[in-house]
């Protein structure tokens, strides 16, 4: 990591989850990256409105769910799930990015385009994390790394090369 840092929802749910008693291998894996980072920021470290919005969602889901897998996510861990972003926000470890004007527009046509042109998956909110990420990155006039733990990015941006030059990706799972 030698530059500012995004973080796309999955890579804060994989912290999240990391926090439980037994968590997976995976999660340790890919969320203590994610801890380390936060634990004491040596780069700028950003997710966008998005973000914060499905990572709550995803974490009220997994409290909700009560397979045997996800019982160890209840109450208490989702409060405190919750409140460590918060208290990241709040002391200034981890910044929300506004998505930039017609980001939205932006996400909607790149999910098209990579369907219609490459029959390929690129899901609405990874493509408003990547629009923000790169208008983050232009704003900085250096490239931006985005933690993910979503294997779709790697694909769009073999796919479409030009987002290189803003962003790479840096898949935690690997």
């Amino acid at each position: 990591m030698s530059g500012p840092v995004y973080l796309d929802t999955s890579a804060l749910v994989r912290r999240a989850e990391a926090a439980v008693l037994q968590p997976t291998p995976r999660n340790i894996h890919s969320g203590t990256p994610v801890t380390t980072l936060l634990t004491s920021p040596p780069v700028p470290v950003a997710t966008c409105e998005v973000g914060l919005l499905e990572f709550h969602d995803v974490v009220t889901m997994l409290w909700r769910d009560s397979n045997p897998p996800y019982q160890q996510h209840d109450e208490a861990w989702a409060e405190s799930a919750i409140s460590q972003v918060m208290a990241d926000i709040a002391q200034e470890r981890l910044s929300i990015r506004a998505a930039p004007a017609r980001a939205y527009e932006q996400a909607i046509t790149l999910v098209t385009m990579t369907t219609r042109m490459h029959g390929r998956k690129f899901r609405v909110w990874d493509a408003v994390h990547l629009v923000t990420a790169t208008a983050w990155a232009s704003e900085l006039g250096q490239s931006v790394e985005l933690w993910t733990t979503d294997g779709d990015f790697d694909g769009f941006v073999a796919l479409y090369p030009h987002f290189g030059q803003f962003v790479s990706i840096k898949n935690l799972d690997n």
